[in-house]
Order: C-alpha cells, then structure tokens, then sequence
C-alpha cells in the first residue's frame, strides 16, 4: 500500500468518530476574593425599593487580579421584621487582567453581626453565564459569603465552587 493511500484511509478513518473530547467545557474549582464598595439608589419598583452599584477588585482563579463590577435589588427589613436586608437579580461582570470577561448573576441576604453597622451573606449563591475571550461559553455555580458595612458600603466578598469553560 501506498504512503498516500494509507494515509488517506487513516484521516477518512478519523471522521468516522466523534469530536475530540478535549473542546469539551471542563469543570474546574474557582475561587474569588474582592474589595467592594457598594452605593445604594432608589429603587425602580416597590418590590426592589434600592438598587445597589457595585465596583471592586480582587484576585479570581482562572482569571488572575480581576475588576468586579454590577447592581443588585436590595430590599431593606420593615419595621415589622428581622433586620435582614435581602438582595436578588444581582447581575455581575468580572474582568480579568487581560480583558476577558465572566458574566454573571447573584442572590442571597445580610444579617447583622456582633459589629455595628457589620452584616454577613447568608445564603449566597452566584452563577455564571457567559463572557468574552476564552469564557465565551463558559458556565458555573458557588457559593457566595462575605461582610459588608452597610453605612460605609465597604466590604469583603468570596466566591468558591466551579467554573467550566
């Protein structure tokens, strides 16, 4: 048999079988910590009387020293209820060093400390969804915990659980 023939019969051969596995998305552990300052604006609707701007930085597996950056619905306790202030239709976008972008979304509540002013996530969870460059099809959940001072705004987030892209 000829090289050229062989050759051919070997790469006709190939196409018969699927795709390669390795342009599949692979599930990787991520972890982030960020420096937030968050301000607080009224609301649009009376189900999200605050919407809270978020900006910081921070370090991201996978994505090195990275901006944060996005808004939330913040809706305060009434006077009728636990001092808990919850936060829902979080929207984020994390960019990495290099521009690469993680789209996001996030919820969960702030329930006082022993500090004043001091609250801590409860609950929190993150998701991602999409980006740019290599996180164009990227995908992921966590956990999301952390400490905020809600007069100052200044606080501390983490983020910890997987991220596939």
């Amino acid at each position: 048999m000829k090289f050229s023939t062989a050759l051919s019969a070997l790469l006709l051969g190939s196409l018969a079988f699927p795709v390669s596995a390795s342009f599949a998305q692979v599930a990787r552990p991520f972890s982030a910590n960020f420096t937030i300052d968050e301000t607080l604006g009224e609301g649009p609707t009376p189900d999200c009387m605050m919407i809270g701007v978020i900006s910081g930085q921070g370090n991201a597996s996978h994505l090195g020293r990275t901006a944060i950056s996005g808004t939330n619905c913040v809706t305060p306790p009434t006077s009728d209820t636990a001092p808990v202030f919850n936060f829902r239709d979080g929207s984020i976008i994390l960019m990495a060093a290099n521009g690469d972008t993680l789209n996001g979304t996030f919820s969960g509540s702030f329930v006082p400390t022993s500090t004043p002013n001091v609250f801590t996530v409860v609950g929190g969870t993150y998701s991602f969804s999409r980006g740019t460059g290599r996180f164009t099809a990227a995908t992921g959940s966590g956990k999301l915990t952390g400490t905020q001072n809600i007069v100052s705004g200044k606080g501390q987030l983490q983020a910890n659980g997987t991220l596939s892209y």
